[in-house]
């Protein structure tokens, strides 16, 4: 007992460090159970990373992201920062190079976020927002590297790692952001007076009221710039992004040219933007009580309806915290709530200039603005119900409701999702298995000394199984690598000429392309597997079925001899705004159930597979 009562005294001195624990516990947890789980071997986007990892320490050093859709598939670019690779290399290397090792490392990199997140709110705004900051953690995307709550706490010019997120590999308001968090000084909205905060020190215990009819200098309201007063952290933070950028500017001269690539991609498109509409019925979605940034929930942001009952709430919060701010001229709640509101206009700006599909995930970065957004609002109001409280003497009361509301805010969701972490599963499980299946298989097959060059057909993809096979064969102590198309994902050390290679090796996905490849080289593959369940196959030819008879009563016979072509699902969740809803919701089935899989072993100079 005594023990226990010394545990709740030490979380009342740390409050912050109580709640960054709560947070832990779903992530912890879910680890443990995918580590006792079946290997996970990563694929796609996953694959992507750990092939950076893994060649940090070659001669071919990663200097730029992993690859993105910038451009055809035959032709794209990379984002433009190393740094996720470089921040997930040692806890990565220390474990062993594992699959697992990167969850790990994905996970630590997201804890040590939050820890920094909240050290840095609690020395610019004391224990009150470091709370606050750690309330809006986000235990949802484990798989992830994020730094979600240290990008908004940069934003209030805390020394914390987020003045680096302007060089990460993400598409995110983030540079303008943080440097608007250097310059504006809440302090010029109010003519230098610095309001006490009574949840603090000393050093905030200072108040100075504004003579009566005093107003506050209408060129400070406007602009609230003092570059020379934060000349320091100026200085430091260019620095720091002059040495994050040199890895990107060295690769556009003396490598891929990536930079470039991303220039005339934005510069030179002839696709129409989004435009402003979508873009504001997007973010209202997302800036919103019932948006995904609190659910983590998948949607598509071009036809999902947003609850407006969530935004006009989420809205009314923020209205709220400037309002109370504004009226108390609170300068670092308003130096808080303006670089929030600032990041919030860039982004919608940012968003009405997006190009291509609309995916939820080109948006993901407003997750951040929300939550930035929300902490500013929320610390705003706390601190008034405080200084209230103090002229009362009530602030005792007002701090244990406060505690609890927050340990409430973050308990219960942790514990809820505790309770979930049995279901937890690793990304593309099925993927995973196919390529766990075909690996072993190879893996007596081939000869450890010669070169193997990978092609692939993935109707239902993007090519994730090929990249996870080079990962997991390379692992394995072999020699696997593709064409140069693929060098922005898998580096140009890996990239293999046929005329170095002992074979060129096909992995080919789907019943219908798999009898194809056999028929038209005469031969039958040296390795296959079903990943899927006999419920999940037949699940998926339900809906295969489904699709093609709905498509072809639609007239779109088009999509129907697409399905089977390269990457040909993707061509059909392209056309998702011309179709009903349910073959939507048949493709999105067929997508995620995957197919079954086949390596086929041609030599060098034999003629390329097109599907059938």
């Amino acid at each position: 007992m005594h023990r226990f009562d010394a545990l709740i005294a030490r979380a009342r001195r740390r409050p912050g460090l109580a709640l960054v624990v709560l947070l832990a516990l779903p992530l912890l947890v879910s680890l443990v159970r995918v580590g006792l789980g079946p290997t996970w071997y990563p694929t796609g986007d996953y694959s992507h990373t750990e092939l950076n990892i893994r060649s940090i320490t070659s001669s071919d050093p990663p200097l730029i992201g992993v690859a993105g859709r910038f451009g055809p598939i035959d032709a794209q670019g990379s984002h433009p920062g190393p740094s996720m690779a470089y921040l997930l290399a040692p806890v990565h290397f220390l474990l062993g190079g594992s699959s697992f090792a990167l969850l790990v490392s994905t996970t630590v990199l997201h804890l040590a976020a939050i820890v920094l997140a909240v050290w840095a709110a609690t020395k610019v705004g004391g224990r009150s927002l470091g709370v606050i900051v750690a309330v809006a953690g986000d235990p949802r995307a484990r798989w992830g590297p994020s730094s979600s709550s240290g990008s908004a706490v940069s934003c209030c010019r805390a020394a914390g790692p987020a003045r680096r997120t302007g060089s990460r590999s993400s598409a995110s308001p983030s540079p303008g952001t943080t440097g608007l968090a250097h310059q504006f000084d809440g302090h010029r909205l109010v003519r230098g007076r610095l309001l006490h905060d009574p949840t603090e020190g000393a050093d905030l215990a200072r108040r100075r009221r504004p003579a009566p009819g005093a107003r506050p200098h209408v060129r400070s309201l406007v602009v609230g710039l003092d570059v020379g007063r934060h000349r320091r952290s100026v200085i430091s933070s260019l620095a720091v992004g002059l040495v994050m950028w040199l890895p990107p500017v060295w690769d556009e001269f003396r490598r891929t040219g990536n930079l470039s690539r991303l220039y005339h991609h934005f510069a030179d498109s002839t696709e129409p933007t989004v435009g402003l509409r979508a873009a504001t019925r997007a973010l209202i979605t997302e800036w919103n009580f019932g948006g995904a940034w609190l659910t983590g929930a998948r949607h598509d942001p071009a036809t999902t309806a947003p609850s407006l009952t969530g935004f006009l709430l989420f809205a009314a919060l923020v209205a709220v915290g400037w309002s109370l701010a504004l009226r108390r001229r609170d300068s670092p709640a308003l130096t808080l709530q303006a670089v929030a509101s600032a990041a919030a206009l860039l982004g919608w700006f940012s968003a009405t200039r997006i190009i291509g599909d609309f995916y939820d995930y080109v948006i993901r970065w407003s997750w951040v603005v929300a939550a930035f957004l929300a902490i500013s609002a929320s610390w705003s109001i706390w601190r008034t119900v405080a200084d209230r409280a103090t002229v009362t003497g009530g602030l005792p009361v007002a701090r244990r409701r406060f505690a609890i509301v927050a340990t409430a805010a973050v308990a219960i969701p942790s514990i809820f999702m505790v309770g979930q972490a049995g279901a937890v599963e690793v990304p593309y499980s099925i993927e995973s298995k196919l390529v766990g299946g075909l690996a072993d298989q190879l893996d007596v097959k081939l000869d450890p000394d010669s070169k193997y060059l990978l092609r692939w057909h993935d109707p239902a993809g993007l090519g994730g199984p090929g990249f996870g096979l080079i990962l997991e064969m390379e692992r394995r102590g072999y020699h696997f690598g593709a064409d140069s198309w693929t060098r922005f994902a898998i580096l140009q050390s890996r990239v293999y000429d046929e005329s170095e290679v002992l074979a060129v090796e096909w992995l080919v996905t789907g019943e219908a392309s798999i009898a194809a490849f056999s028929a038209q080289f005469g031969i039958k593959p040296i390795a296959s597997f079903d990943p899927r369940t006999p419920e999940q196959q037949q699940r998926s030819l339900a809906a295969r079925t489904h699709i093609i008879e709905r498509l072809r009563q639609l007239g779109r016979d088009d999509l129907v001899v697409a399905m089977d072509r390269q990457y040909g699902n993707a061509v059909l969740i392209a056309s998702s705004r011309d179709l009903p809803a349910e073959v939507n919701d048949a493709v999105s089935v067929y997508t995620d159930l995957r197919l079954p899989g086949a390596i086929f072993q041609v030599p060098p100079g034999s003629p390329l597979f097109t599907g059938p």
